[in-house]
Formats: C-alpha cells, sequence, structure tokens
C-alpha cells in the first residue's frame, strides 16, 4: 500500500510560536483510501503491517487446521503445556542454568521458540480463559475475571476442534480458578477431565496426579491417524500460596 505525507504547516507567519513547531515536526500518514494512520512514521507502518501479516498467517493455519473437510490430509496434533506461575526465563532453553527443561529445549530446537510473546492477563483463570477463546480478557465478561465463572455462551476452541474431529481432553489444571458449572456448562472449557492416575509416593512439592499416566489413558482413547488436542496443565511451578508460619500471629 501506497501512502502520501503531509506535513502540518503554519500559515503566514515566519517566526513560529511552540505550538506550530511542534506541529511542524508532526507528519501525518494517510493512505491512498484515506484512511488516517495517525502518528505513524514508515518504520512503524512497516512494524504493524509485518505483525498484521503474521497474525493472518496465524488465522489462517489455526483455520485450516479446525475447518470441517479440510483437503489437508494428515491434521496436527495439539499438545499445550500450561505451568503454573512460571517466567519463561525460567528454562533453559532460554538461557536459565538455574532450571533444567530438556523437554522444553527440544521442543525449542526442533520448533519455534518465542521471544517477544507476552500472556493477556497476569491472573490464572483470564490469561486461561483469553487462550481458550481467542479473545481479550475484556470481551469475555465474567471469563476475563479471576476465580469467577466462565459463560456457556462463550464459544472455546476445544469445542471448535471437536466439531472438527478431534479428540480434546486435559490432565492437571484446565481453566481456573472458577466455577464453569454455574453458567451451565457441562465441562471444563479445557475439555473433558482425565486425572484418574495417581503417584503413591510423588517429591517433595510435586502434585499427587500422575500427568504422564493420565496423558497416556488419553491417547488411548484416540484412534490410530485421529489427530487430538491435550491440554496438560501443571501447578508445580506455582509460588506457596501462604509463606510458613514462624511465630506468633504478629508475625
Amino acid at each position: 500500500m501506497k501512502f502520501l505525507r503531509a506535513r502540518l504547516q503554519s500559515p503566514g507567519s515566519c517566526r513560529w510560536s511552540r505550538k506550530h513547531r511542534a506541529a511542524r515536526r508532526t507528519d501525518k500518514w494517510v493512505s491512498l483510501k484515506g484512511l488516517p494512520l495517525v502518528g505513524a512514521t514508515p518504520r512503524r507502518v512497516s512494524r504493524l503491517f509485518r505483525r498484521a501479516l503474521k497474525l493472518t498467517l496465524f488465522a489462517a493455519l489455526v483455520i485450516g487446521a479446525v475447518a470441517p473437510g479440510s483437503a489437508a490430509p494428515d491434521r496436527p496434533s495439539i499438545l499445550i503445556f500450561m505451568t503454573d506461575d512460571q517466567a519463561y526465563p525460567y528454562a533453559s532453553a532460554y538461557g536459565s542454568r538455574l532450571v533444567r527443561t530438556p523437554g522444553f529445549d527440544r521442543v525449542a530446537r526442533e520448533g519455534v521458540p518465542f521471544t517477544s510473546a507476552f500472556a493477556a492477563s497476569p491472573g490464572c483463570s483470564p490469561s486461561r480463559a483469553a487462550l481458550l477463546t481467542g479473545k481479550h480478557t475484556w470481551q469475555i465478561r465474567e471469563a476475563g475475571t479471576h476465580a469467577s465463572s466462565f459463560p456457556a455462551d462463550i464459544p472455546v476452541i476445544t469445542d471448535a476442534f471437536e466439531a472438527a474431529g478431534y479428540v480434546v481432553g486435559y490432565t492437571g489444571k484446565g481453566w481456573g480458578p472458577g466455577n464453569w458449572k454455574v453458567s451451565g456448562r457441562t465441562r471444563n472449557p479445557a475439555g473433558p477431565y482425565f486425572g484418574d492416575a495417581y503417584r503413591a509416593d510423588p517429591p517433595p512439592g510435586a502434585d499427587r496426579r500422575d500427568y504422564t499416566a493420565n496423558f497416556r489413558s488419553f491417547l488411548a482413547s484416540v484412534e490410530p491417524g485421529q489427530p487430538f488436542f491435550f491440554w496438560l496443565g501443571t501447578t508445580e511451578p506455582h509460588t506457596p500460596f501462604s509463606p510458613a508460619a514462624v511465630g506468633g500471629p504478629a508475625e
């Protein structure tokens, strides 16, 4: 798209006021279609265009993966590994020497590591709801708040994948904390729950739920060649909700 640049100038004056000097330095870019990009510069316009192109390509990939009757012979299975309260630098894939994550390192080597990604919200419930809906938190009503409810009329990606022939499920922590039943939903927005397996003697600080065994149980329900969408949510990285008592109530 071509752009025309028009400078704002002060008419009929050789001594410019501060206001006019500020206006003189401001470039206004308008497209040939007359749509203004106020305060934009060529570099910013280029960045905006690249971002829009990336979002368009991503949307096309997602729609192609979930659209019924897609022409692609093979549809990829999708595994979302959601760790609770873990910042991205705390993985050896991102250079951490304290936390070793060989599984994530392999995904980073064979896939695409993101270094400029961001969460829709710092809270558990709204950030997970944003991921499940593809919307900003202010667009999903109660689901965009922490520890609230999840309106049943808001579509989620698990329903879309299931309608497209995917087998969906989750183990560990799906959407939450919150009450998804109060709105009339019949299951967690993350999908059907697989969580019957527990570890008899987990390491200190580890959850008793056996994520691996539950994932294998889910895979047993998937027919050969059928794509799946699975959400695995671990809670172990979360900081303690309350510190250990060290004295009286005042402390």
